[in-house]
C-alpha cells in the first residue's frame, strides 16, 4: 500500500510561566509537527537559546524541500534523504530537521515490523551481551523531577510533592555561588536521604571555584554531613574540558556533562578518556537517529532530556529513552509537560511515560487545536 502524502503543522503554545535562557525569557514555544495524518507522527521545535538553528531557519528548510521530503516519505527513502550529497550542508546546520525527518522514518520501519518504537529498535540494533543484558523496559520509562534555584524551604516543599507524585530522582538547579551551591546540596541531601539527587551546576564555575567547592563537598562526604545520595553532578565548568572535568572525577563525584555534548564527536571525546560517567542527551538539538545511536550504544549511562516539546515529541524521547535503559536503567528528564499552558494530553507528564503496545509511537493525536495551524504549500 502506498504510503499517504506527509502534512505539516506549526505550533505556538503558551509556557504556563516565563523560561529563562542566556538570550531572555520565551513565553511560548513554537514548533512544527510533521506526519501521515494518521499514527504516523514526528515534531521539529528548535530551542531558542539553545539550538544551532531558528525557527525560521527551520521552516525555510522544510518548504523548500517539501516535496523532496514528502516523495522521500511516501517512498520510505527519508534516510537516503538524510544522507543525500545535495541536502547535506543543509541538514548539518538543522539538528530538529534531521531528528524530525529521521524519527518518521523509524516509525514507518516500526509499523512496518507491528512493533512499538523501542521493540522495534531492541530487535533490530541490540543483542544480549554482558554488556547489554537486555533490561526489560516494561512498556514505561520513569523520569526524574526538576526543581529549580529557589530559597531552601521553597525548595524542600516542591521536592515533598515531587516524591509524593512517585519521583525517585530529583534534578536540582543549584545557584551560581559556591558557598550557596554547597548549602543546597548539604541541605537537600540530608533532608532527602530516600531520594537520589542530580545536581546542575549550569556551567557556573571556573576551575579554581570548582576545585574548592568539590574540596568541601568530599570533606562533607567523608564526615558523613554530606548524604551519599547523589548521583552525579551535571556542567560544573564554565570551560568543560576533558582534562578538567578529570581533574574533578578524582573527587570521588560522578560527572555528567549536557551542553557540551552535541554531537557524535562529542560523546567519543568525553567517553575515550573517562571524564564523566554520564551523558544528558537532547535528541532535538542532537540530530537523526542514526546520529544518536552513538551515544546509545556508547559505555557511558544516558539521560534523554527533552526541550520542551509537545506530547508527540516527549513520546518520541520516551522511546529513546527506553532504549538507552537497554544499556542500564536510569530515570529521563521528560517531565516537562506541565511547563506547556495546551498539549495533546496531560497524561504524559508524571514519573512514568506509558509507551503502550501500538505500532510505531503508539498515540494517535487529535490534530484539531486551536494553537496547531496547517502549513499550506508543503
Amino acid at each position: 500500500m502506498k504510503q499517504a502524502p506527509l502534512s505539516l503543522f506549526e505550533y505556538t503554545i503558551p509556557f504556563r510561566k516565563p523560561f529563562l535562557t542566556a538570550s531572555g525569557d520565551l513565553n511560548e514555544r513554537k514548533g512544527f509537527l510533521v506526519g501521515d495524518g494518521k499514527a504516523i507522527w514526528s515534531e521539529i521545535a528548535p530551542l531558542p537559546g539553545f539550538s544551532d538553528e531558528t525557527f525560521e531557519e527551520s521552516r525555510e528548510s522544510l518548504m523548500d524541500h517539501g516535496k523532496e521530503i514528502t516523495a522521500a516519505f511516501q517512498d520510505r527513502s527519508l534516510d537516503q534523504f538524510l544522507n543525500d550529497e545535495r541536502f547535506l550542508a543543509m541538514l548539518a546546520r538543522l539538528p530538529s530537521v534531521r531528528f524530525g525527518l529521521s524519527m518518521l522514518s523509524e516509525q514507518q520501519k516500526a509499523t512496518a515490523a507491528g512493533l512499538p518504537l523501542y521493540n522495534f529498535w531492541k530487535n533490530s540494533l541490540f543483542k544480549k551481551t554482558p554488556r547489554n543484558r537486555g533490561i526489560t523496559t516494561e512498556g514505561y520509562v520513569r523520569c526524574n523531577a526538576l526543581v529549580g534555584v529557589m530559597e531552601a524551604e521553597k525548595r524542600h516543599q516542591v521536592i515533598r510533592f515531587r516524591k509524593e507524585c512517585g519521583f525517585r530522582t530529583i534534578k536540582v538547579k543549584v545557584p551560581a555561588n559556591p558557598d550557596e551551591a554547597f548549602e543546597t546540596m548539604i541541605s537537600t541531601c540530608r533532608s532527602f536521604p530516600d531520594l537520589v539527587f542530580r545536581f546542575d551546576m549550569n556551567k557556573s564555575f571556573n576551575i579554581d571555584q570548582a576545585r574548592e567547592l568539590f574540596g568541601k563537598m568530599q570533606t562533607a562526604w567523608e564526615d558523613g554531613s554530606l548524604a551519599r545520595n547523589i548521583a552525579y553532578i551535571e556542567e560544573p565548568l564554565s570551560d568543560p574540558s576533558p582534562e578538567l572535568l578529570s581533574e574533578l572525577r578524582t573527587f570521588g563525584f560522578s560527572l555528567a556533562v549536557d551542553e557540551s555534548v552535541r554531537t557524535p564527536e562529542d560523546v567519543h571525546t568525553f567517553e575515550s578518556n573517562a571524564s564523566v560517567t554520564h551523558l544528558v542527551i537532547k535528541p532535538m538539538l542532537f540530530g537523526s537517529f542514526e546520529e544518536l545511536l552513538t551515544p546509545l550504544q556508547c559505555k557511558l549511562a544516558v539521560a534523554v532530556s527533552s526541550t520542551f516539546e509537545t506530547a508527540i515529541g516527549r513520546r518520541l524521547l520516551a522511546h529513546i529513552a527506553a532504549l538507552s535503559n537497554i544499556k542500564r536503567e536510569t530515570d529521563h528528564g521528560l517531565d516537562t509537560g506541565s511547563s506547556l499552558a495546551a498539549d495533546f494530553q496531560q497524561l504524559e507528564s508524571g514519573a512514568h511515560i506509558n509507551l503502550g503496545d501500538g505500532h510505531g509511537l503508539g498515540m494517535l493525536p487529535d490534530m484539531q487545536k486551536d494553537w496547531l495551524t496547517p502549513v499550506k504549500g508543503f
